[in-house]
């Protein structure tokens, strides 16, 4: 699968979509612990030029749980993340929500747009039984309007520019330890 036969929607939410070249593939096999599975598009590099967010699209149906449409592929990024969320920013993020009515309403068109975009994912590669698998999913990949994992919301960001909590996650490790690693991790090394 190419980009371009992604649904109109992915393509401009994700307007940097890049088939990863084989170099690409080996980093992404060493920065998640194992080859990438589906058709993989890289929606966002680090400034050292390596795969940071991952899209993928299953190649097939799965009785397993359903993969995330995005992955937080870095590294350091994903580990920071973790990191936000032992933290207890994920509670945090919600209460932000719960008493920010502005906040929570974009959040919620966020929420339904990226539903809306992983369901013509799922419908333009396999049809209507993966579309309604995902089609009422949020950002972080259960019911719309949760904010259980940081990392789905800050891949969201880092790959389309949106998310009121991706938003939020970077504003946290601006605060902290920066998003971007200064040294490549062992798993971005050839």
């Amino acid at each position: 699968m190419r980009p371009e036969e992604l649904p109109a929607l992915a393509r401009e939410t994700f307007a940097g979509l890049e088939v990863p070249s084989r170099e690409d593939l080996e980093v992404l096999s060493r920065q998640i612990a194992r080859p990438p599975a589906g058709w993989v598009f890289i929606a966002r590099r680090c400034p050292q030029g390596l795969p940071a967010v991952i899209l993928t699209v299953p190649t097939g149906p799965s009785d397993g749980p359903f993969p995330p449409l995005l992955w937080l592929s870095c590294p350091h990024v994903a580990r920071e993340a973790g990191r936000l969320e032992s933290e207890g920013l994920a509670r945090y993020f919600e209460r932000m929500l719960e008493s920010d009515d502005l906040a929570r309403g974009t959040f919620m068109e966020e929420e339904a747009e990226f539903a809306r975009l992983a369901g013509q994912v799922m419908r333009n590669a396999w049809g209507q039984e993966l579309a309604g698998k995902v089609g009422e999913r949020g950002v972080a990949g259960g019911a719309r309007g949760a904010v259980k994992c940081l990392h789905a919301h800050l891949a969201f960001k880092l790959a389309s520019g949106r998310g009121q909590v991706g938003w939020w996650c970077l504003d946290a490790l601006e605060k902290g330890k920066g998003t971007w690693c200064e040294k490549k991790p062992a798993a971005c090394l050839d």
